[in-house]
């Protein structure tokens, strides 16, 4: 697959004929059923089998939509000095997870000439500044010394110590690992650098560009997840499904997929059509063939808050629209019992939620008494926020706790 993903590559950025003919026709999609055709095309004779190859995104937005597409920079946020990089010393895709099967999405490079010179700059600035700190103190010039290669009786670091490093590498790098992100805190201060070079894909730069919403995944630092899984997984969030269920139903429905592939193989091979007798379809995580992976619940939460947090503005605007004629208040004490504690003592005594006549949330905070002094701002505000959206205020006030003034 990694071979015919440079294949497919090196065509794009030759802008082959046959390949964008064949991305308009397929909604800019390379499709795993269009294998044969292809390798015609690329002067192949012998390749695997269709049913190892996945489908693969092409994310090209300045070709696909004219010059409007050009991705912009994270940075400046616009894409008037944009250009093309070239490609990645790793691979030009991401692999995302798929309902069924995993697709890659394909891409390129693109560095903004402004900001790369502002870079550049700054980056040659603080270089002389630290060379002139260290040439002024000496202890701290001989700490920066370049270390002297081992030698014949260092044992300390041996090519056998590379060696077992790298085949440790190898031994971890197909494991199906449940998480494969870094931590939020960590994406946003990397994010936040300001860098020369940026992939198409990149998050702050989909967020400024006018195409984004053909973008066909939802990405994290190092995988990504389709648009429709996506919208699938939260609605069986909300409806009360963990993030271990979610994970076990993908788990049934990509390697169900797979049998049947492998079924249709062993049909193909009795009619004569395919001569592959006596050679057993591939395991699903053989990283050569089949090459199946699988997410466990930890990922499919850390993706279900990463989505929450980037919906968290629009959707606290959307629930101020929302009237009522009615006010259902509770008080939940559970909550603030498995919150953190500090000395064995919860910061919080309960947490309150009102909710209009049809079950939406209109007011949530928490108290640190049972003091009805502390209701009064928040009850101050959303009538503030009626006034101001121009939403009658309640009439009813109903509540399942008696309270006594």
């Amino acid at each position: 697959m990694q071979l015919f993903i440079n294949r497919i590559y090196d065509a794009l950025k030759k802008k082959e004929p046959w390949l964008r003919k064949l991305l308009d026709m397929n909604d800019w999609w390379v499709r795993a059923s269009c294998i044969p055709f292809i390798m015609t095309e690329l002067g192949w004779k012998s390749h695997d089998e269709i049913e190892y190859y996945m489908d693969i995104n092409v994310w090209e937005p300045e070709t696909r939509f004219g010059v409007t597409g050009t991705p912009p920079c994270p940075n400046c946020k616009s894409s008037k000095q944009v250009v093309r990089k070239g490609k990645d010393a790793a691979s030009p895709c991401r692999r995302v997870c798929g309902l069924k099967r995993d697709y890659y999405i394909m891409g390129f490079r693109y560095k903004c000439n402004q900001c790369s010179e502002f870079v550049n700059n700054k980056n040659k600035s603080e270089q002389a500044n630290d060379n002139n700190f260290a040439n002024n103190q000496p202890e701290i010039s001989a700490f920066f010394q370049q270390v002297p290669p081992p030698t014949a009786n260092n044992n300390n670091n041996t090519d056998d110590d590379d060696d077992d490093d790298k085949e440790n590498n190898d031994n971890i790098q197909f494991q199906n690992c449940d998480y494969h992100d870094e931590p939020a805190e960590e994406q946003a201060s990397a994010s936040l650098t300001v860098t020369g070079s940026f992939k198409a894909w990149n998050e702050f730069s989909l967020r400024q560009n006018p195409f984004s919403g053909h973008f066909p995944a939802m990405l994290t630092a190092k995988a990504g997840v389709n648009n429709d899984l996506v919208d699938m997984m939260v609605s069986a969030f909300d409806s009360g499904m963990k993030s271990e269920q979610f994970a076990n139903m993908l788990k049934e429905l990509h390697t169900s997929h797979k049998t049947k592939l492998e079924i249709l193989r062993e049909r193909k091979i009795q009619q004569g059509t395919l001569k592959k007798k006596g050679e057993l379809f591939s395991t699903f995580n053989d990283p050569s063939k089949y090459n199946g992976r699988l997410h466990g619940g930890g990922f499919f939460s850390f993706v279900y808050k990463r989505y929450s947090a980037n919906c968290k503005a629009f959707l606290g605007k959307e629930m101020k629209k929302r009237g009522g004629t009615q006010l259902n208040w509770d008080a939940s004490y559970k909550t603030c019992k498995v919150l953190s504690q500090v000395e064995g003592n919860s910061l919080f005594k309960a947490l309150i939620t009102a909710t209009n006549e049809f079950g939406e949330i209109r007011i949530q905070f928490m108290t640190v008494s049972d003091g009805h002094d502390q209701m009064v701002v928040p009850l101050r505000e959303f009538k503030r926020t009626q006034n101001l959206y121009g939403l009658p205020l309640p009439a009813h006030f109903s509540t399942s706790a008696v309270f006594i003034c």
